[in-house]
């Protein structure tokens, strides 16, 4: 089966199909990466290509899709493009593939019990802001028995990485953790997972708490409105009443530059309104 499929994934093949379905873009990066990125995609389908499938293998790519699009024109897959929502479904309908909303953290479609040959996560993992296992043990319910997954991470080693880690940067992309509701949520789930319980009633309490979180977050947002209109003015009117002082006499503000006491007094007066503006922003940063 594998030599088969092998056989079908030539590079100019491949670099046919690349380009006419991937490379116009419609993802979730911008179009310049896929260019970058053309080898990665190419070496990933050569592992895709030497599984043991059947032909035409049931798959489904969760996150971009341009693997169920690639198999499907190179391979003849029966592929499904899986993402968070339909604003990305515009390269799946123009490849003529099939596009479903598949957000890994909520959805779990009756349809998808084990329904498909192989299973693709490329670089979609280190996405995810709860244990991967959590995620891993409901796709493996979305195999056939005997199925696969074919899961890629990035690779700390890779050229761009090790140019961001000589620059003292982070290797990796950061991407925005939920918000403490959804921790609590994600939270209250594991744990009904495992001891068990009403799960209606965990979820019941869980919205309540957001509710009032987000309510509590509102109110303290007004209590706190005089404090914050405080802080832009006191930092404000230093700078407003200079220009003011300047224009009228400006040979009394040039002394602040020109002599050393007058620039020491400077010094200290920004070095007095940044703990100032640290020590409001303290008051009224209240956490919930």
């Amino acid at each position: 089966m594998s030599a088969s499929r092998r056989g079908k994934l030539t590079r100019s093949a491949f670099n046919q199909a690349y380009d006419r379905f991937v490379r116009p873009g419609g993802f979730h990066e911008l179009n310049s990466y896929y260019e970058r990125s053309r080898e990665r995609y190419y070496l990933t389908l050569r592992y895709l290509a030497d599984l043991d499938l059947c032909e035409p293998a049931k798959l489904l790519d969760v996150g971009g899709g341009q693997f169920a699009i690639l198999a499907s024109k190179l391979f003849g897959d029966d592929g499904t493009v899986g993402d968070i929502g339909d604003a990305y479904r515009a390269p799946a309908d123009a490849a003529g593939v099939n596009f479903t909303v598949c957000n890994l953290l909520d959805d779990d479609p009756p349809s998808f019990k084990g329904a498909f040959d192989v299973i693709v996560l490329a670089e979609v993992v280190e996405h995810l802001p709860v244990p991967p296992y959590v995620i891993l043990s409901k796709v493996r319910t979305w195999l056939k028995p005997g199925g696969l997954l074919l899961l890629t991470t990035p690779n700390l080693f890779r050229l761009r990485n090790l140019v961001r880690m000589a620059l003292g940067r982070d290797p990796f992309d950061i991407f925005r953790m939920p918000r403490d509701d959804v921790r609590f949520l994600a939270t209250a789930m594991l744990l009904q997972k495992e001891t068990g319980g009403n799960l209606a009633a965990i979820l019941d309490k869980t919205g309540m708490v957001a509710r009032e979180r987000a309510r509590l977050r509102g109110q303290l947002r007004i209590y706190t409105a005089q404090g914050r209109v405080t802080g832009w003015v006191l930092c404000l009117m230093p700078f407003i009443m200079f220009g003011l002082l300047s224009t009228v006499n400006w040979q009394l503000e040039k002394t602040l530059f020109t002599e050393p006491n007058g620039r020491l007094l400077v010094y200290v007066a920004l070095g007095l309104m940044l703990l100032g503006i640290i020590a409001i922003r303290k008051i009224i940063d209240v956490k919930v």
